[in-house]
C-alpha cells in the first residue's frame, strides 16, 4: 500500500502545534490521539512528530511498527532527513 504524506499537509500545522503545547513528550500516545482527532493516518502523524523530535529513537520505532502493521510498501513525500 502506498501513502502520500503531502495529501495531509493542511493538518500539519495544527497537529504540530497541539503536540508542542500538549504532548508532554509522549510521542507514542500522541500519535494515536492526533491521528484520530484530525482524521490523518497514524503513519503521517508519526513522520511529522519524527521530524519535530529530530528522529527520536522511540518515534523511529513507532514508524516502523505502524508501517509494518498497515503494510505500507511506499511512503511518498517523507520529511527531509527521515532515516526510514
Amino acid at each position: 500500500m502506498t501513502i502520500d504524506i503531502s495529501l495531509y499537509e493542511a493538518s500539519k500545522k495544527r497537529i504540530v502545534s497541539w503536540y508542542e503545547s500538549h504532548g508532554n513528550g509522549d510521542i507514542k500516545g500522541s500519535i494515536g490521539f492526533l491521528a484520530s482527532s484530525y482524521s490523518v493516518p497514524a503513519i503521517v502523524v508519526a513522520y511529522w512528530l519524527g521530524e519535530l523530535s529530530n528522529w527520536h529513537p522511540d518515534i523511529v520505532k513507532s514508524i516502523v511498527t505502524i508501517r509494518d502493521f498497515y503494510g505500507y510498501t511506499s511512503i511518498i513525500n517523507k520529511p527531509e532527513g527521515s532515516p526510514i
